[in-house]
């Protein structure tokens, strides 16, 4: 009786060790519930913060996109304005080169107008001067008058052996010149004839190497060389003295003027040349045997 009741009395003992031992169903199950709710809280918070994370990343999207659209349409708006710039001044541009254009051609013929006109009024000054020689070197003498100059020019004459009247001569005065005691004498013939007639015998004469001085004249003084030329207007004694400077730097032996006009020749039997302006010294140039 005893056992037994010991027997009994020890057998829940057991069991009840045995249920300590080892968790029961439910509480393990409550442990996985636990565990599951604790994960789904988790992910329901990892979930929560990506939403709103992308949440956020859209909404910077979309500003980001607000404000792209924004300086785009500044940006195409300051393009059209800077095209539209630029065809007005292109358009500016069009007008003034077509103005500029037709000023040019409107300077081209002024310009060439202007040149006829100047090449005639230089023709009628030569013209004008057809008549009329210098004579240079001539000291001027005390009391000197239009009748004494005549006088000189007759007596440069006679040592030319040319017959010279007062009647030939229709004016003659004197200039001034680099020189204030030599001023250079301008004597007006009364016909071309007369004049060509003593410039051509003093050229003969300088040819010859008989130079004409203020001792034949027996002018008293130093002796000097007396010149005689035609008379040339400002500009085309400009050119002779051109010419003569590129003869003398090109080796052309001869230099001269005959009726207003300037000629040069390389040596004798050469085509001379005539020199109208200072281009056909250039082109003279360019074109060298």
């Amino acid at each position: 009786m005893d056992s037994e009741l010991q027997h009994c009395s020890s057998e829940p003992i057991l069991n009840i060790e045995r249920i300590s031992d080892e968790p029961c169903a439910s509480n393990y199950l409550a442990y996985v519930g636990t565990r599951k709710s604790s994960k789904r809280q988790r992910v329901d918070i990892s979930e929560a913060k990506l939403i709103d994370f992308m949440g956020e990343m859209t909404k910077m999207w979309k500003d980001f996109q607000v404000q792209q659209n924004s300086s785009y349409e500044r940006l195409v708006s300051a393009v059209e304005d800077i095209r539209a710039s630029i065809d007005f001044v292109a358009n500016k541009y069009d007008s003034l080169q077509t103005q500029i254009n037709k000023l040019e051609e409107e300077r081209k013929v002024n310009s060439n107008y202007i040149s006829a006109l100047e090449n005639k009024l230089e023709k009628y000054e030569q013209m004008s001067r057809s008549t009329c020689i210098e004579i240079r070197n001539i000291p001027i003498v005390p009391s000197e008058t239009k009748t004494s100059l005549m006088n000189t020019v007759i007596n440069t004459a006679k040592v030319l052996n040319i017959s010279m009247e007062p009647r030939d001569i229709k004016d003659v005065f004197r200039i001034k010149s680099r020189d204030p005691v030599d001023k250079t004498i301008i004597v007006d013939f009364t016909s071309v004839i007369m004049k060509d007639k003593l410039i051509t015998v003093y050229r003969k004469k300088i040819k010859e190497s008989n130079k004409l001085t203020t001792e034949n004249l027996h002018i008293p003084g130093p002796v000097k060389p007396i010149f005689i030329s035609e008379n040339l207007s400002a500009k085309m004694k400009r050119l002779f003295y051109l010419a003569r400077e590129y003869a003398k730097q090109n080796d052309y032996k001869y230099c001269w003027v005959t009726h207003g006009k300037i000629f040069i020749r390389k040596r004798d039997g050469d085509r001379f040349i005539k020199i109208m302006n200072e281009s056909d010294l250039h082109n003279t140039q360019n074109h060298k045997d």
